[in-house]
């Protein structure tokens, strides 16, 4: 990826013409599929993180109930009294990630934690 920048610069400068005009589309097809193969990797990578360590995937998207419908926060913030996430999200999201199904329950936080609420 250092050589499409590289031969962007040149094209720039208007330099080594005869160089980057092979290397720049080599660059942009290897950027262009590297990309989308990014998306890829990283669902399957999400999906052994599901598979195997559910704890973590709990923790890592602030789903605190024992089982239930999981959504997917685009952002947001956790409010721990409460133990909820607060923020923009899409209802049922994270379960379709993990099961392909919207309505199918994902284990939470108080499922491993074996808690009923938040403490008073």
């Amino acid at each position: 990826m250092a050589h499409f920048s590289i031969a962007a610069r040149y094209i720039h400068k208007k330099k080594y013409l005869v160089f980057t005009r092979a290397a720049f589309p080599i660059g942009f097809f290897v950027a262009f599929f590297s990309s989308y193969a990014q998306l890829y990797i990283g669902h399957l990578s999400a999906n052994v993180v599901a598979e195997h360590q559910t704890a973590k995937l709990a923790a890592l998207e602030g789903h605190f109930p024992a089982s239930g419908k999981a959504d997917r926060h685009l952002f947001g913030w956790v409010d721990k009294e409460k133990l909820e996430v607060k923020g923009l999200a899409i209802p049922g999201g994270l379960c379709f990630l993990v099961n392909y199904k919207f309505s199918e329950p994902i284990k939470g936080l108080m499922h491993f934690l074996n808690l009923t609420g938040p403490k008073t």
